[in-house]
């Protein structure tokens, strides 16, 4: 059996980015119900309006769905969707109104916009009460059967975090904290990814966090095969990936992204195996839809006998993601 492998190799830090939670982040609808591990699915919106669009629709589940518009200026744009229960909405009869939807007993909007958080409180339902907090205070109650709209508020500072709490099943409690953009560069995980984009050695790396103000060394660099491992003075590790790998057998889909704090070029390199192509040699077409800050990547790669070609696909400015599928066709 022939298998093509689409390997996307690339220089920039994947971790970190403008968003730490322990739920989901996600650049497309995704309809699953992940109760049990994930409660929350954050929806990066900012990169649909980076494309050029004015208006999308969100489905976080069967029945949980919201349409956004565009606010003008904005640099980051999140949409939060959160369930308050692990077992709730998923097993009752009909006429209940809220059968298999899930995922909205809070939808929130969070839009860095003006150098300032904006705070949404777009809609609430569910039995239990539960609360939300900004900044470690109290933004708004739920009281268990009310539904409806919420709070607007704005905030100042380069860190918003925004918590979760249920009342009925703490396993729900959630939490997103989003990093404005300055913030995320002069992170450490920002700067080892900028270290390991320049391949910079210890000394290099250690210098360049004195200069960010960090009592931190980095005492080694470990350059393996597709990450940059820094040992850092405290006993800790961080590992940056330099390279995403994506098996297809026929068609396959990819999502790759520059959280960085620099500009970057996914080289992708398509190979056969499993023997040639035959008499016409087989055919690769790597299509870049262009989601996010990207100057999109769009080419055909053509050859045969596990022969290699490749295409650059920049991103640019940094912060860009660039989603795209991989076909085959012999």
């Amino acid at each position: 059996m022939r298998v093509w492998w689409l390997v996307l190799l690339v220089a920039v830090l994947v971790l970190g980015g403008n968003v730490d939670t322990n739920g989901l982040v996600l650049f497309v609808n995704d309809t699953g119900d992940y109760r049990g591990s994930y409660y929350l699915k954050v929806f990066d919106l900012q990169r649909w309006w980076d494309a050029g669009y004015s208006r999308v629709l969100v489905r976080a589940s069967v029945g949980a769905e919201w349409a956004f518009e565009r606010v003008e200026g904005s640099v980051l744009d999140f949409a939060l969707f959160w369930e308050d229960c692990t077992s709730c909405d998923s097993a009752e009869p009909p006429p209940v109104k809220n059968v298999n939807t899930i995922y909205e007993d809070e939808i929130l909007r969070v839009t860095y916009v003006g150098g300032r958080w904006v705070v949404q409180v777009l809609w609430h339902q569910g039995g239990f009460t539960h609360w939300v907090y900004v900044n470690g205070s109290l933004f708004f109650t739920h009281f268990g059967g009310s539904v409806g709209g919420g709070p607007s508020g704005e905030f100042f500072g380069e860190v918003l975090r925004v918590d979760l709490k249920s009342s009925g099943d703490p396993r729900a409690d959630s939490y997103a904290v989003f990093y404005s953009p300055g913030y995320a560069c002069r992170s450490l995980f920002g700067l080892l990814g900028w270290a390991a984009v320049h391949g910079l050695d210890a000394g290099e790396a250690s210098g360049l966090l004195r200069s960010f103000g960090y009592s931190l060394s980095v005492k080694r660099v470990d350059r393996r095969d597709g990450v940059v491992l820094f040992f850092l003075s405290n006993g800790s590790v961080v590992e940056v990936p330099v390279f995403f790998e994506v098996q297809s057998n026929g068609t396959g889909l990819f999502v790759v992204g520059n959280p960085s704090c620099v500009n970057a070029t996914y080289v992708a390199v398509v190979r056969l195996s499993g023997g040639g192509g035959g008499e016409g040699g087989a055919e690769f077409q790597l299509v870049g839809w262009g989601v996010g800050r990207s100057a999109g990547g769009a080419g055909c790669l053509a050859g045969g006998g596990g022969e290699v070609r490749r295409l650059s696909l920049p991103l640019r400015p940094a912060g860009g993601v660039l989603a795209g599928e991989l076909l085959g066709v012999f």
